[in-house]
């Protein structure tokens, strides 16, 4: 064990990055199986022409999950948000 307990901080550390990425790559797995779901019902997806690559009809909206996924693991981390504000701001 090192001096001071650093140790347990750095564990400490780690589990809470460990558990904020966690959320965020599951929170957008599911958001973005539900996001193109809603995207192809109501028409929001890319068509596939001469000049694209994909073959298929591509949802465009997957860039709201990953936001949305982003934002519930920065808020999961124990770190005042207000250096990050200008972050969401522009996002929006």
């Amino acid at each position: 064990m090192s001096r001071g307990g650093t140790n347990v901080g750095c564990r400490a550390v780690i589990q809470t990055l460990a558990a904020s990425g966690l959320v965020a790559f599951a929170s957008c797995w599911l958001l973005l199986r539900i996001v193109s779901r809603v995207a192809g019902r109501i028409g929001l997806v890319d068509h596939p022409r001469d000049h694209k690559l994909h073959e298929h009809p591509t949802p465009l909206a997957g860039g709201i999950a990953m936001f949305v996924s982003f934002s519930l693991a920065v808020l999961l981390l124990d770190v005042p948000l207000s250096p990050y504000r200008y972050l969401f701001a522009v996002s929006w």
